[in-house]
């Protein structure tokens, strides 16, 4: 098997990976545009591999801050797009049935008001004796063809939210249809 390294030159502003096997080692240079194909060529040949990616949410992980996103309705497709802006994967889009829209607006309502209360509370009681509701997280268990039964876990279990780290991004707000 190979060797294989990557890294950013600053100065030429390319990506190299380098294969090394044994006496051999081949370079190759990526500009921005290159690797884009790439990752999006290697994200379709991932989908296509028999072992699946896992369906069970990591605890934590590196998380993108305010990201740029948008929505669209996409009624003649029977859902609602997401697109979001990764700073390295790029725009990456997701379409949900109308039900699993429905379950995250309800969700994103609950919490918006569960802050809304606690901030209340907090105005009038003492900071110390008042704690910050979080309503159920909703999660998707990934099924055939990826969609799966939705459900939804307690928040003290709830795998790839609680444990966000800072992560990196940006350009956040909305554009909407």
């Amino acid at each position: 098997m190979a060797d294989v390294r990557y890294w950013h030159d600053q100065q030429s502003d390319l990506v190299i990976m380098q294969l090394s096997r044994e006496t051999d080692t081949i370079t190759v240079r990526f500009t921005s545009a290159q690797l884009d194909v790439h990752i999006a060529e290697m994200g379709r040949l991932r989908a296509a591999m028999r072992e699946p990616v896992s369906a069970t949410a990591p605890v934590s992980l590196e998380a993108q801050v305010n990201p740029a996103w948008t929505m669209s309705d996409q009624r003649e497709r029977q859902g609602v797009g997401l697109m979001v802006r990764h700073s390295g994967f790029g725009w990456l889009g997701f379409r949900f049935p109308d039900h699993e829209a429905q379950r995250i607006g309800h969700w994103l309502t609950e919490l918006y008001q569960n802050l809304n209360d606690y901030k209340r509370r907090v105005d009038s009681q003492s900071r110390a004796n008042v704690e910050s509701p979080r309503p159920t997280t909703p999660h998707r268990e990934a099924g055939p063809a990826g969609w799966g039964s939705g459900t939804a876990s307690s928040n003290a279990n709830s795998a790839g939210w609680q444990g966000f780290g800072s992560g990196t991004g940006g350009g956040g707000g909305a554009s909407g249809p």
